[in-house]
């Protein structure tokens, strides 16, 4: 089991509830929605570890959501899920620092693989953070005793 919090952004219903249930064995979290602009509400809401997302959705597709949510600090790997092989589409995708890309109809074996990899990319992330927060911490406690002397 992969723990993790997986947030699933698509437009297509059905896609969705076959992501859920082919996943659901194997990560132990997943929230779905149905465009990008929910996607971006529910990082705001709850802690997720990692997105998945369509590239073409209606209101906010995959490429805006995720530019807006590396705008807000969101460090975390966005993997995207598409049936266009468009190919700035994807470079735009790279540039904003995409985890991986997984082709519709996708392969599950191959999906559960990935989330893994991603899973361990959030996990570092996440340490990285909290490594940099105890080095502000340190650093803002030395200055403060530096002043007061």
């Amino acid at each position: 089991m992969i723990n993790m919090n997986l947030l699933i952004a698509d437009d297509e219903e059905e896609l969705l509830e076959n992501l859920e249930y082919d996943l659901s064995k194997s990560v132990s979290k997943i929230i779905t929605v149905e465009n990008g602009a929910k996607a971006l509400k529910i990082l705001k809401e709850q802690k997720i570890d990692c997105v998945l997302s369509d590239i073409n959705m209606p209101q906010k597709n995959g490429i805006v959501m995720a530019k807006e949510a590396r705008e807000w600090g969101y460090n975390l790997p966005i993997i995207f899920l598409t049936a266009h092989g468009d190919s700035e589409l994807m470079k735009k995708a790279l540039s904003l620092g995409a985890f991986d890309f997984i082709d519709k109809p996708y392969d599950k074996d191959s999906l559960v693989k990935i989330l893994s990899e991603a899973s361990k990319e959030s996990e570092a992330l996440q340490n990285s953070m909290l490594t940099d927060q105890k080095l502000d911490t340190n650093f803002q406690n030395s200055y403060l005793n530096l002043i007061k002397k």
